[in-house]
């Protein structure tokens, strides 16, 4: 007799969307993380078919894929995703939300009282411990702007500049050789805040029209206090005299860690899954029925 989860058949994958219009490892590591706490093998699939949104800034490709998805057919869940930016919303009653990336993103939802995290905190968790490298600061560009901040650096022993034009097994075994992270890629700071390395940002720049916006956004869900960012002209300097970075939230990212396991919705899981506790999972919030 084949053994069935709540979704379907044991083998049947979990419909991720993701954004993966370029090679981009904050963006894989969606399926990463959502096969670890799911337990089942995730595929990425357009908007319109999606059950799930996880990682990302992707929630404007919502409307487009609730908008297209067949009628009777069951709501697909958000569970960690955010905004690039405030915008109006119109697919309020077609989602139901486990959990979304931080305050802001609440906000532009008008949603209250919902569980804050960006999953790929869930990292270190979903692919385990790496060995430490040589003494050195990692450095974690945006994808757009890895060759001007290269142009930068210049070549030295003291700094690995890691490109995230990667899948995560390729640049996540990086971050976490490193002592520290200077990153203005938003998952090269989560992903150092999840194997729990001190890191700073540097600010985002010809990347999109409000750049910071997804970054407050995060720290907002464990309670950082992101300050001033290293502008791209002045990390070799900084890299000279370098600020004492300290992670006064690990509080808050265990916290998020927590909420974000516990909120997976249950429906989606496999039986067999490992990734959360077998009494995980919440019916959710339909967006229709929140409270404003």
């Amino acid at each position: 007799m084949m053994n069935l989860t709540p979704d379907g058949p044991e083998q049947e994958p979990l419909m991720l969307f993701f954004w993966d219009g370029r090679a981009n490892f904050g963006d894989e590591l969606s399926r990463v993380v959502v096969e670890h706490v799911s337990g089942r093998k995730a595929q990425s699939c357009g908007p319109f078919k999606a059950r799930l949104f996880a990682v990302g800034s992707i929630l404007k490709h919502l409307e487009y894929g609730v908008v297209k998805r067949r009628a009777g057919g069951p709501l697909p869940w958000i569970w960690g995703s955010g905004f690039m930016s405030p915008m109006p919303v119109s697919f309020a009653d077609k989602v139901r939300v486990a959990a979304v990336r931080g305050e802001k993103t609440a906000e532009v939802l008008g949603v209250k009282d919902v569980p804050l995290g960006d999953p790929g905190i869930l990292t270190a968790e979903a692919m385990g411990p790496f060995k430490k490298g040589p003494s050195r600061i990692g450095i974690v560009p945006h994808w757009r702007t890895v060759d001007d901040l290269k142009a930068h650096l210049g070549d030295t022993d003291e700094v690995l500049l890691i490109d995230p034009r990667g899948t995560p097994e390729d640049v996540v075994p990086l971050i976490a050789s490193c002592d520290m992270v200077l990153s203005s890629s938003l998952h090269g700071l989560i992903v150092a805040d999840s194997y729990g390395i001190p890191n700073h940002w540097i600010a985002p720049r010809k990347t999109h029209a409000t750049p910071r916006f997804k970054f407050w956004d995060y720290a907002s869900s464990i309670g950082r206090h992101l300050g001033k960012p290293v502008e791209a002209d002045e990390v070799v300097a900084f890299l000279k005299a370098p600020i004492e970075v300290s992670m006064t939230y690990g509080e808050g990212i265990a916290r998020s860690k927590a909420a974000l396991v516990e909120s997976f919705p249950a429906e989606l899981k496999s039986a067999a899954s490992t990734g959360t506790p077998a009494s995980g999972g919440q019916s959710g919030q339909e967006m229709g029925g929140a409270s404003h």
